[in-house]
């Protein structure tokens, strides 16, 4: 029964607006998980509205609103709250906010000023002071806190700390799970005050904490203030930090208790341009370090003047537990060779590696560092390699012949690979379950067969003029012999679409009979397509062709008598439908040119009008198919999904 709902979604709309959300909620004795939604045919005002309604409800658990006026229902009427999500909040109009506004009764550093019910005092309770405070009230971590210090899980963005707050005791938290996006500067250091002061056990149930800072400079000093008030924190991502010189000093220092680390589009300081030498400096003091993920982040060099680094004790980290690595998108910093051959010969623990590499890893002779590591790598699951460009123009690159054991191996991928590793992949096809192969360089042979009897999950794209025949010499290959493929995703990315042949639609439709999820990008399906998969796939659920005419013919009346309305009926599991279609001449929809000489007005209302017309017939054929989620039909230069 309905009322039996534990989890709901609602939509802010006039509808729910006039029936009061608290009304419609009473419904749900049972209720644990709420979110609220804006409506985007509606302005934000509505979004407001509707959260300014809500009074609480005794079992609600979760909550999620990007509008702060439901902070203080939620946090007066839900007593077993414990997690509240804020997102980013939609631009209000100036008028509703009737409780004040927030960035008028607050200072550049977080005092509160004069509001409309007067003054606040320090001992104004915090539901009073949120209800005078406006949305920077609402959003403050310190009021929030000590209003529901029952809270386990805090996301919120753009929160506010007042300077007040950080001169008294918050009260001690429950709080397990804290995220923080774009705060201030003035709240960042009023936050990092109040954890430093000597007495202060707030966070200590604390063990996960996000901090995006919105390109900061992050003090020196908070590292080791975050590492003492929360001295039992296991995970902490920062984001957007402008970190200083000594920061990755401070981690190794302070922060000796962590089990996952990521740094993501950070600035960090180190003595030379290697991130290998970072991981390694970072897990002789992080002993318990399990997951080390850097992500866009710049490496910058000190000078020798301020280098607090000691890089010239390269003794190997033995026996660490370290599984997970990251190191993506690195710039100049991209690990050598060399580095990458100390990481997997000294982290026998890997189960994910994730890394930027030189193209010659994957050649004669540099990848018989594979080999001889190899054994132990014993438990690495995911390997995912994204290679620079090759530059050696004197030496045609080799692939080697030796297969490295990798026992455990079930998710390859493969960016811009100077060879195809075809030793790796056979080397590891019994366990190898998905496949990932972008940016191929080369046409496979066309005898070339990848017996892979447990692949479920293939990705192939490829970008050159030739791009259509890497893709489909690929997938010849890859798809010969793997009879438990259940995803394919194929995207050619060049300007130009090209036909599939019919013989390669046929012979995927047999060799891989238990398609589920089916996408290709800038290929022409042959004119007879959906009439050829009548009958097999039945568990298709997405069946998704991007790019101009990648259905060949017009569809008319009798196409859709003959081709779509069979293909559809025999696959009731299917939930997405798109396409890009050559024409359209429907009896009640008809297609304009929009291209060719003439007006340039004109032709663009003739493509407004063909926007219209496709959304019209779209939703035309999702009501005759009821079980289909999302149809989808686009033409010309808009067919490009």
């Amino acid at each position: 029964m309905s009322g039996d709902l534990q989890d709901i979604e609602i939509i802010a709309t006039p509808a729910v607006l006039s029936e009061n959300i608290t009304t419609i909620l009473s419904r749900y004795p049972r209720l644990r998980s709420l979110i609220i939604q804006p409506d985007l045919r509606y302005p934000p005002s509505m979004l407001h509205d509707v959260a300014r309604q809500f009074a609480g409800h005794p079992t609600l658990r979760i909550l999620e609103c990007a509008s702060d006026l439901i902070v203080p229902g939620a946090l007066n009427g839900c007593p077993r709250l414990e997690v509240v999500r804020l997102p980013f909040t939609p631009v209000r109009q100036l008028n509703d906010d009737e409780w004040g506004d927030g960035g008028n009764n607050l200072g550049d550093d977080g005092n509160e000023g004069r509001t409309r019910e007067g003054s606040l005092d320090d001992a104004a309770e915090p539901l009073q002071a949120m209800l005078a405070g406006g949305s920077r009230a609402r959003r403050n971590l310190g009021l929030i806190m000590r209003c529901k210090p029952d809270l386990r899980c805090i996301d919120m963005d753009e929160p506010t700390f007042w300077r007040r707050d950080s001169e008294r005791d918050v009260g001690v938290s429950r709080l397990e799970n804290l995220r923080i996006g774009a705060i201030s500067s003035w709240a960042l250091t009023n936050m990092l005050s109040w954890l430093s002061k000597p007495s202060n056990r707030d966070l200590q149930n604390l063990r996960i904490l996000h901090m995006d800072v919105d390109y900061l400079q992050f003090p020196m000093e908070g590292i080791g203030i975050i590492a003492s008030a929360c001295s039992n924190i296991e995970f902490l991502k920062l984001k957007y930090a402008m970190l200083p010189p000594g920061a990755i000093h401070a981690f190794a220092r302070h922060m000796t208790r962590l089990k996952r680390f990521a740094l993501t589009k950070c600035d960090l300081w180190y003595s030379t341009h290697d991130w290998i030498a970072v991981i390694r400096y970072l897990t002789r003091t992080m002993s318990r370090l399990l997951s080390l993920h850097i992500n866009s982040c710049n490496l910058r060099k000190l000078d020798a003047a301020v280098n607090v680094y000691d890089a010239s004790d390269e003794t190997p980290v033995s026996g660490h537990p370290l599984e997970s690595v990251k190191v993506y998108d690195t710039g100049e910093a991209r690990p050598t060779t060399g580095g990458l051959q100390y990481l997997v010969s000294t982290y026998q623990q890997l189960h994910t590696l994730r890394l930027d590499v030189p193209a010659d890893c994957l050649t004669v002779p540099s990848f018989d560092m594979w080999s001889s590591s190899a054994s132990r790598l014993r438990k690495l699951r995911k390997l995912e390699l994204r290679c620079a460009k090759y530059d050696n123009k004197d030496n045609e690159p080799q692939a080697a012949n030796q297969s490295p054991t990798l026992p455990t191996l079930s998710s390859l991928s493969l960016c811009s690979p100077p060879v195809l590793p075809t030793a790796w992949i056979t080397g590891s096809s019994s366990n190898l379950t998905s496949l990932i192969l972008n940016f191929l360089p080369f046409i496979l042979p066309a005898d070339a067969v990848f017996p892979l009897p447990h692949l479920r999950s293939l990705e192939i794209r490829a970008l050159s003029v030739l791009s259509h025949q890497i893709c489909l010499s690929s997938l010849r290959a890859f798809t010969a012999d793997s009879p438990l493929l259940r995803h394919l995703d194929m995207e050619a990315l060049y300007r130009d679409t090209a036909p599939m042949p019919a013989s390669d639609l046929v012979r995927l439709i047999k060799a891989c009979p238990g398609i589920q999820t089916f996408r290709t990008c800038k290929f022409r399906l042959p004119p007879d397509a959906l009439e050829q998969l009548i009958g097999s796939w039945p568990h298709l659920s997405s069946f998704h062709l991007a790019g101009q005419r990648a259905i060949s013919t017009t569809v008319t009346d009798r196409w859709c008598e003959t081709n779509l309305a069979p293909f559809m009926n025999s696959h009731r599991l299917l939930r997405v439908f798109s396409a890009g279609i050559a024409g359209l001449r429907v009896d009640g929809f008809t297609l304009r040119e929009t291209t060719g000489e003439g007006d340039l007005e004109k032709g663009k209302f003739h493509a407004s009008l063909n926007s219209q017309t496709l959304k019209r017939f779209s939703a035309k054929v999702k009501g005759e198919f009821w079980w289909v989620d999302q149809v989808v039909f686009l033409w010309s230069s808009n067919c490009y999904v």
